[in-house]
């Protein structure tokens, strides 16, 4: 639906592209440069950049003030209008004065020439799509003023290498200079790039993070994060491995959809949800671990991965799942003594069931809410030692194994 959406976006941007430019007045800029512009308020005398007969390219300078010869007035430049600079693939060079406090949205849509952004500390929003598949586009930075970015603001920026908060924002920042924007409150990483290194003070990568980043190839996701948001990491066809640590309850709808070169995931014995479409078209997987923590797993979760042929599930009560969850049936291996229990669960049914997960050594032992291991060593299947215990999950003590019941 996504891309559905984006390519409808596209289709009307063109169409209104290629209609008549509306523009109040132009004017040269210092450099000879015109540039177009929309009153905004002829009471306050301000106006916005906008699109015009001609399309921006090479280096164009934004002046603070702008006269209008056609009324005599100076305008006071405050903004930068919808789709202004949209599919100026010849534009290079942008620079925004401090005057200006919002750029609107697809401003920058498909400026494949630009390098580098920097947005003053004048500016308090970005719009949707503001930045959207400026492919060259390097290095970002962030003004001190700015409280709201919009969705897909800086995705598809496929050659983004750098991303840089300036200290005093008090809605986002960049700690620890780790290439992304983290909204400070919620400890939220809502955009990264190939360079992201996620603190370990996020507890959660918001929807789209590392949406169509394209160029990203590894990323680690430290325990800290409790979510990840819905297409955190979609259409990341460059990423080919992904442990989702233990911290992790819930893994969002179409999170890792469409990254086709993945070919290893390690989902934390902590995920109870994985959402609709989350590994959806990922058909460089060959196999993966479902913990037992897993209650939930969505309608096309794992659709379209035509290499996966292998599946582990360690619950020992089947989720219920969809027909749609898989598009393919391969081998589903179980704990022994639990092949009959997934021969009779709807969907599971439909795969070759082994029940070759060999027991020998668990143990059942009960368990209390107050239960602890400071009088012993326990460590779950990654071995990480634990403090304490959930209920179902397998863990290890004195070198045997046995599920916490």
């Amino acid at each position: 639906m996504k891309k559905i959406k984006k390519l409808i976006l596209l289709c009307l941007f063109c169409t209104v592209s290629l209609g008549a430019s509306a523009y109040d007045f132009s004017a040269k800029n210092a450099d000879g440069v015109w540039i177009y512009y929309n009153i905004t308020s002829s009471t306050d005398l301000t106006c916005e950049v906008t699109s015009g007969t001609n399309k921006y390219s090479g280096i164009v300078n934004i002046p603070a003030s702008v006269t209008n010869e056609s009324d005599g007035n100076t305008y006071f430049v405050t903004s930068i209008g919808e789709r202004a600079f949209g599919i100026c693939s010849g534009l290079t060079s942008i620079e925004i004065p401090n005057s200006v406090t919002s750029i609107g949205g697809s401003a920058f849509l498909l400026c494949f020439g630009l390098t580098s952004i920097e947005i003053p500390n004048s500016v308090t929003s970005i719009g949707d799509d503001a930045f959207y598949q400026c492919t060259s586009l390097t290095s970002v930075t962030i003004g001190n003023s700015v409280t709201s970015i919009g969705n897909w603001a800086f995705s598809y920026c496929s050659g983004l290498t750098s991303i840089v908060v300036e200290s005093g924002n008090t809605k986002y920042d960049s700690r620890n200079n780790c290439n992304a924007i983290i909204e400070t409150a919620t400890n939220t990483l809502i955009t990264g790039c190939m360079n992201s290194i996620i603190p370990n003070s996020v507890t959660s990568i918001g929807n789209d993070a590392f949406y169509q980043c394209t160029s990203l190839t590894s990323i680690t996701i430290p325990n800290s994060v409790a979510s990840i948001g819905s297409s955190a990491f979609k259409n990341c066809i460059g990423l080919t491995s992904i442990e989702i640590p233990n911290s992790v309850t819930s893994i969002g709808s179409s999170a890792f959809s469409e990254c086709f070169c993945l070919k290893s995931v390690t989902i934390g014995n902590s995920v109870t949800s994985i959402g609709s479409s989350a590994f959806q078209s990922c058909s460089g997987l060959t196999a993966v671990t479902i913990p037992n923590s897993v209650t939930n797993i969505g309608y096309y979760a794992f659709d379209y991965c035509s290499g996966l042929t292998s599946i582990t599930n360690l619950a020992t009560t089947p989720q219920q799942i969809s027909d749609y969850t898989f598009s393919t049936y391969g081998t589903l291996h179980v704990f022994k003594g639990y092949k009959n229990v997934y021969a009779s669960a709807d969907v599971w049914k439909n795969f070759t069931i082994v029940d070759d997960i060999d027991p020998t050594g668990i143990e059942e032992i009960g368990l209390t809410p107050a239960l602890s291991t400071r009088d012993g060593a326990t460590y779950n299947l990654q071995g990480k030692r634990v403090e304490r215990m959930k209920q179902g999950n397998v863990y290890i003590k004195s070198g045997k194994k046995f599920i916490a019941k």
